[in-house]
């Protein structure tokens, strides 16, 4: 990790936070405005800032970081996949105590625009009363590596799945450490369009492979039931039986545009059984491949 590749990073994530939507939880609103990722080479400490209306959420990729937040000292450390969370408005500042190291965080703003059991001040005396440390958790450390693994690939609707996964890091943190937050209201997701886009660029890309339900949710952070559901509710079909549809209408334009061989058809488009490939082929269109070829 350089200092270069965390600006690359810092600018393919502020693309995703363009793409991105407000993570609703009943009366309350999560926003994600900014996402930094700093590279330290040698023991740095930064002046002592507040953010006035965006709380911080961080982690350490690399290294250790000690945080002075009022008159308490936290410790960030990489081998840990500790947290540290700062309400707005509190006064802090940073040292890397192991350089290099390389501290990745999210500034996100909170909206409370309903009256609610949870008012802003109620959560700031929670994330005080954790002492503003949050040791992680497996299923934090999933979501996490699943966001720097995706920061690192190269899908297409690289921005959309990221915007995603950023609020999927989010709410997995709020039911992980604020449980009674998280279950006094249901979560709201506007993302449907945005991930039926993900999905159908992850099946363009993997068209020639046999997709499983789970696979295909897992690219952008739904359960294999939810994703089944917002493609029924879209297309009138499930999801398997869409993929099925796709690559018999991709399969139909190569045999009818291309002299290439039907055997060659069906396996580049994962049917591996040519005579399996003709049977459904035929029940789709009312004919053969080759029928279709010579009319």
């Amino acid at each position: 990790m350089t200092m270069e590749s965390c600006r690359e990073r810092n600018g393919i994530c502020s693309d995703a936070l363009k793409e991105g939507d407000r993570l609703r939880i009943g009366h309350w609103e999560f926003k994600t405005s900014l996402f930094h990722e700093t590279f330290d080479p040698a023991v740095k400490t930064t002046g002592i800032h507040t953010h006035e209306t965006f709380y911080e959420l961080s982690m350490m990729n690399l290294g250790k970081m000690e945080y002075r937040i009022n008159d308490k000292i936290v410790e960030n450390d990489a081998k840990l996949n500790d947290w540290v969370f700062i309400p707005a408005g509190q006064p802090h500042r940073r040292t890397c105590l192991n350089p290099p190291s390389v501290i990745q965080g999210f500034l996100f703003e909170a909206e409370c625009f309903r009256e609610s059991s949870w008012p802003i001040q109620r959560l700031n005396k929670e994330i005080e009363k954790k002492g503003f440390y949050f040791p992680g958790t497996p299923e934090l450390k999933k979501v996490h590596v699943d966001l720097l693994e995706e920061l690192g690939s190269a899908h297409a609707l690289k921005a959309q799945r990221l915007s995603l996964l950023i609020k999927d890091l989010l709410l997995c943190f709020i039911r992980e450490y604020f449980p009674f937050f998280a279950e006094d209201y249901p979560v709201y997701r506007n993302d449907s369009e945005l991930a039926i886009r993900i999905i159908n660029s992850y099946i363009d890309e993997n068209i020639s492979r046999n997709l499983s339900l789970d696979e295909i949710a897992t690219c952008c952070g739904l359960s294999a039931r939810h994703a089944n559901r917002i493609f029924t509710r879209k297309y009138g079909v499930p999801l398997g039986k869409y993929i099925q549809d796709k690559r018999l209408k991709i399969a139909r334009r190569e045999v009818e545009g291309t002299s290439r061989q039907i055997k060659e058809i069906s396996l580049e488009l994962g049917y591996d059984d040519v005579s399996y490939f003709n049977r459904i082929f035929k029940k789709t269109f009312g004919m053969t491949p080759m029928s279709c070829r010579k009319k």
